[in-house]
């Protein structure tokens, strides 16, 4: 018992001399004089750099696939639904904008995207955008608070036809 008390003290002074490291005292600066207060006081220069102005984001292109697979991923009624909702309204305003689309080409995303049991999560979700989507439409304050808080930023000539 004696010598794993000993052990055990002897761990701790060499943990205590380890940590002790330099001196962490400053040093003077060699250069340096001492003088009077306020006589010869120099502020450093502010070597700080300006910052660029920010440039407008330039976003990749938002394919049909992307899109209904956002949409798809708003799964109603679980944590951060609204945004995610709010999100891919965004998205759809945008992406409809400027592009046009064959109901083919939607059926058949949901055919190779979503099994049937879950068509009803992907009616909920298509609901849930198309409901914030019109709120936007309508230029609803608080559906653009909801689409800034989704870190969603619309294009600006679709946001001044939905405004």
């Amino acid at each position: 018992m004696t010598r794993r008390i000993l052990t055990v003290c002897l761990l701790l002074a060499l943990l205590l001399t380890a940590c002790g490291g330099k001196n962490r005292e400053p040093e003077d600066p060699p250069d340096m004089m001492p003088s009077a207060p306020g006589e010869g006081v120099t502020e450093p220069p502010d070597e700080t750099p300006e910052p660029e102005p920010a440039k407008p984001e330039e976003k990749e292109p938002l394919t049909l696939e992307n899109l209904l697979t956002d949409i798809y991923t708003v799964a109603p009624g679980t944590a951060g639904s609204s945004l995610r909702a709010t999100y891919a309204a965004g998205e759809l305003l945008d992406w409809i904008d400027v592009n046009s689309v064959e109901q083919e080409d939607v059926f058949r995303w949901i055919d190779e995207n979503v099994p049937m049991e879950n068509s009803a999560e992907l009616a909920r979700a298509w609901a849930a955008v198309l409901t914030e989507a019109e709120a936007l439409m309508r230029g609803d304050e608080t559906a653009y608070d909801a689409l800034d808080d989704a870190g969603y930023t619309m294009n600006s000539r679709t946001a001044a036809r939905a405004g």
